[in-house]
């Protein structure tokens, strides 16, 4: 079974079991009549199905059609969500009290509780719309005597361009970047996410955003859309493909190292080790080493001990919505923002899109703007 079958399957029984909580709740607190259950049991089973499937829609379908459909899935899968959780604390507070003998436990088996809990989810979705259009820039500054002249740095991941994209908030974003005037653009992976056959006006846009040296590399989403498309995105949109290479710009002394995101290999950590040190190669101790690895991993294994002074990331969406924070900071040691190892640095970008359900929830999206500076 391959990996992407997999996590199909786990997915999907993940959302089943999640609906089946939310119906389970909707017949005891509203007290639905057996046919009534029923049919509300075969529309949750029915929307767990469909979410899981979305995908797998056929591409040739019109724009038109999918991105409404897109749309509508996502922001229930979203709903469900918080729904879930929601019910699932009800239940555990329920249990609690009915443990204590409270009487304050049949209160949460009531319409009132049910419907307190249908408003909640609504608004936190609500406000996760609006926190995912809100992009911060996430400064910090340098100071190296390897650069020639000041360096500004602008790093951008996790776009996810395909049917929940919004060329309105691309240009917005473009328009943000080139406000920064950089003169390093970094598009540290998962810029292309689905559907490229309709990307040729997010490309436009992308090319749009200007700078002396615009350079990219695969993540994850890249590599599993097709390398040849992806690249071909990346060409239109005017970025150079860093892919376990490197690229030198003697006007500020600069060496930039990019490598490809393993995709669903099943040894991560030590195919990103190989990667650095293949695009590591001729890299010299008196260069400022700028390093574009999507996921941030190995970074004090490999990238600190081979000198690289400034390493930026992505991946993590910095949990995208709570309570997931927490499980990302359980299992990345470094999940966003900034960190400094003898004097080396890395950045951790939550992205300035979303994945699957559009919204964030106390995880703002982000570009990173890095000014080296040269010492005086």
């Amino acid at each position: 079974m391959g990996d992407a079958v997999r996590f199909w399957m786990i997915f999907g029984a993940v959302l089943t079991v999640m609906h089946l909580v939310i119906w389970a709740q909707a017949r005891r607190h509203l007290h639905l009549g057996p046919w009534v259950s029923i049919l509300a049991l075969a529309a949750s089973l029915a929307l767990a199905l469909f979410s899981v499937s979305i995908q797998s829609l056929p591409e040739t379908w019109p724009p038109s059609v999918t991105i409404p459909i897109w749309w509508m899935v996502y922001f229930w899968l979203a709903l469900a969500i918080f729904l879930f959780l929601s019910h699932l604390a009800v239940l555990v507070l329920e249990g609690v009290l009915a443990l204590f003998g409270s009487p304050a436990a049949a209160l949460l088996r009531t319409k009132t509780c049910f419907f307190a809990v249908l408003a909640f989810s609504c608004l936190v979705v609500t406000y996760g719309t609006q926190e995912a259009a809100q992009v911060r820039v996430l400064t910090k500054e340098i100071v190296s005597a390897k650069v020639k002249k000041p360096l500004r740095i602008v790093a951008v991941s996790d776009i996810h361009l395909g049917a929940l994209n919004l060329n309105g908030r691309l240009k917005i974003l473009a328009n943000r970047i080139n406000d920064l005037e950089p003169d390093v653009v970094a598009f540290v992976g998962d810029i292309v996410n689905d559907h490229t056959q309709w990307l040729g006006t997010e490309a436009a846009v992308l090319a749009g955003i200007k700078a002396p040296l615009k350079v990219g590399v695969f993540g994850n989403h890249e590599r599993y859309v097709g390398d040849a498309v992806s690249a071909s995105i990346f060409d239109r949109s005017g970025i150079i493909l860093l892919r376990d290479a490197a690229l030198t710009r003697p006007e500020w002394n600069l060496r930039v190292l990019g490598v490809d995101d393993p995709g669903r290999s099943t040894q991560v950590t030590e195919d990103f080790a190989q990667s650095i040190r293949t695009a590591a190669q001729g890299l010299t101790p008196d260069e400022f080493s700028l390093l574009l690895i999507h996921r941030p991993l190995d970074w004090k294994e490999v990238a600190v001990p081979l000198g690289i002074d400034l390493t930026l990331s992505g991946h993590t969406h910095g949990g995208q919505m709570f309570p997931f924070t927490l499980i990302v900071n359980a299992i990345y040691e470094f999940p966003r923002g900034f960190y400094d190892m003898d004097g080396k640095h890395l950045a951790v970008s939550s992205g300035a899109g979303y994945w699957g359900p559009p919204i964030r929830v106390l995880a703002p999206p982000d570009i990173i703007l890095v000014d080296v500076k040269p010492a005086k």
